[in-house]
Formats: C-alpha cells, sequence, structure tokens
C-alpha cells in the first residue's frame, strides 16, 4: 500500500509539473509546430535516437560484463527494454535499476555495478554543469565551482576505499577506475546524441550550438533530480525557462522536450511494456527494487 502512496505522491507532482508548465500554452500552436516539422529532421532525431538506443544497449552490456553478472542474450534484450518502463516508475528515472533483476547474479554485484554507473554520470554531468550554467549566466562565474567537484572526489577516492563499509561494496578483481572511465565515455555519447537532437529541431533559429550544448547539458542535470517521474513536467519547465532566453516562444520551448522524451523512452517502454504483458516477467513490479 505504501509503494502505491508514494507513486501516486510522484505522479501528483508531474501532473502538477505539467500543469504549470502548459498554463497559457496555445495548443494549437504547438500542434502547429509539431506538424511543421520538415520530414528531414523528424527523420534525423529518430535516426539519432535509433544511434541513442544502440549506445544503451552496449552502455548495459558493458555494465554486465564488467560486473561479474552471468546473463543470456534473450534476457539482456528483454531487460534492456523492460528497463525503459521502469524509468517511468521513480522520481529521476532511477527506477530502470529494477531490469537488473532479471539478469542472474549477486544483488551486491548489481548494486555496485548500477551504483557506479550512477557515479560515473553524476561525476560527468557535475564537471560539464559549471561550464553550461556560465555559459548561460556569463556574469556568475562563482558557479564554475560545480565543475571543481568531481574533480575533488576523485582525488578523494582512495582515501573512500579505505572506509571499512565502503570496502564491503567491492566486487573482487575489478578495476574500478576503467568502469567508471568507460562509463563515462557512454554517458558522454547519450548526452552527445540529446543535444544533437534539440540541435535539429532548433536549426531555423538563432542559437549558437554551443548555447544549446549549454541548455540540454542544465535540463540532463535537473531531470536527474527525483521529484517527478521520469522528469516529467521538470525538463518542461526548465526547457521553457531556458530558450526563452533566446527569443524561442513557450508552444515551442515546451514542445521540445516532449518530442524528445517520446522518442527517446516512450517508444522503447512501448516494447518494454508489451514484454511485460506477454512474457514471463510481468511479476517484477512485485519484487522489491
Amino acid at each position: 500500500m505504501k509503494k502505491y502512496l508514494i507513486y501516486l505522491f510522484q505522479l501528483i507532482i508531474s501532473v502538477s509539473l505539467i500543469i504549470w508548465a502548459f498554463s497559457g500554452i496555445e495548443f494549437s500552436s504547438t500542434l502547429n509546430f509539431i506538424l511543421d516539422l520538415s520530414k528531414m529532421k523528424m527523420g534525423l532525431v529518430f535516426v539519432l535516437a535509433i544511434i541513442g538506443y544502440v549506445i544503451n544497449f552496449y552502455y548495459y552490456l558493458f555494465t554486465l560484463k564488467e560486473s561479474k553478472l552471468k546473463y543470456s542474450t534473450k534476457n539482456v534484450i528483454k531487460s534492456f527494454f523492460i528497463g525503459y518502463v521502469l524509468r517511468l516508475t521513480i522520481p529521476g528515472g532511477y527506477g530502470e535499476a529494477g531490469k537488473l533483476l532479471l539478469i542472474e547474479g549477486k544483488i551486491k554485484n548489481k548494486f555496485s555495478s548500477y551504483s557506479l554507473k550512477l557515479v560515473a554520470e553524476f561525476l560527468l554531468l557535475l564537471f560539464l554543469l559549471g561550464f553550461a550554467i556560465t555559459a548561460i549566466f556569463p556574469a556568475r562565474k562563482y558557479l564554475l565551482f560545480f565543475s571543481i567537484i568531481p574533480i575533488i572526489l576523485i582525488l578523494l577516492v582512495p582515501i573512500l576505499r579505505k572506509i571499512k563499509y565502503v570496502d564491503l561494496l567491492l566486487i573482487p578483481n575489478v578495476k574500478y577506475k576503467k568502469i567508471v572511465f568507460v562509463n563515462s565515455l557512454f554517458a558522454l555519447f547519450i548526452y552527445i546524441v540529446f543535444i544533437l537532437q534539440y540541435q535539429v529541431i532548433l536549426w531555423d533559429y538563432n542559437i549558437a550550438f554551443f548555447e544549446i550544448v549549454a541548455i540540454c547539458i542544465v535540463i540532463l542535470s535537473v531531470i536527474g533530480i527525483p521529484i517527478s517521474i521520469a522528469g516529467i513536467g521538470v525538463r518542461e519547465n526548465v526547457s521553457v525557462y531556458l530558450l526563452a532566453m533566446y527569443g524561442i516562444s513557450e508552444n515551442i520551448a515546451i514542445t521540445i522536450p516532449m518530442i524528445v522524451f517520446a522518442i527517446n523512452i516512450l517508444i522503447p517502454a512501448f516494447i518494454g511494456a508489451v514484454i511485460l504483458l506477454f512474457g514471463t516477467n510481468r511479476n517484477i513490479f512485485s519484487q522489491k527494487l
């Protein structure tokens, strides 16, 4: 019961943020913007999404391989798509970790592998965030401090590994530096795909590429904050606020993240939902993540 109440609370926050974002929006203008997008633009966005799916899949495979987990190709593919469904269940998209329940292996290894993924993405985004914010708000150079934090944390790693309880979570014979580095590269490629999708849609608008990069980094950073389901409502409000600074109307600014979210997340989540409904893993939502 408690689990459903928490989810209901998260859903209320997401709906509230969406209502807030859509207040004052002309739906006819939003629909016209979508319909006016050229086939070439939409085709490029879809191609980039497919590249993103492939990168994400190999990112997942790398995590499983380096974490000493046993898996079959069939289970990896099924759990990969189910992960997109689970991303819609917990704020910040962290529900995706539940896909590891479909892979054989020790809970410790699964927890460690997912934690390393999160750590790599957190450090990379935090490093990029300082530069992104100062690119958007040049007067606030002090915010570059965000980019220094990951460097400090990396320097503290040798000390942290000496802590007893941290050491208990480590997997024997695993090269953690290598995993975090490769995870960071995978995450970077995924962010590049996301940025290029925005760039394609905003081609006809007078926004420099480095400014689009900065906007996307901020959006990627805030949707990781666990306050709404899969960042729904958060990305739209942040997009409206940031793109308005470059003369983009609210109707367009709110539509872009919705298009990207639908293509990047909802399409593979639909495939995952079909697998859950007609496959043998329909009880995954009843398991503890």
